[in-house]
């Protein structure tokens, strides 16, 4: 679905993974649930999506599509429309 298309157009590093600083740089939190409806801003909607894949602190070099899946499933979990899902998804990964 959606999700792998937005993966495969992220440029991958020598272990297969996305480095964490090539995701920050393209994420577009602006209309990612927390600031459309939390009332976050755009740049606290990324550090939420960078923390998701800290470990006991600790950031990565670089995410795997196991771990980008699992947040996008945490998040879908309150979304019950499929295609607003989808939205948000192809929003946050959109080019300006």
């Amino acid at each position: 679905g959606c999700l792998l298309d937005v993966w495969h157009q992220l440029p991958a590093g020598p272990s297969g993974g996305v480095p964490l600083e090539e995701l920050a740089s393209r994420f577009n939190g602006q209309d990612h649930p927390l600031v459309s409806i939390g009332g976050a801003s755009p740049q606290d909607a990324l550090n939420h999506f960078l923390k998701s894949f800290e470990v006991k602190g600790n950031r990565p070099n670089s995410v795997s599509f196991d771990k980008f899946a699992d947040y996008y499933a945490d998040l879908s979990a309150a979304i019950t429309d499929d295609a607003y899902f989808a939205g948000i998804v192809l929003s946050n990964w959109a080019r300006p």
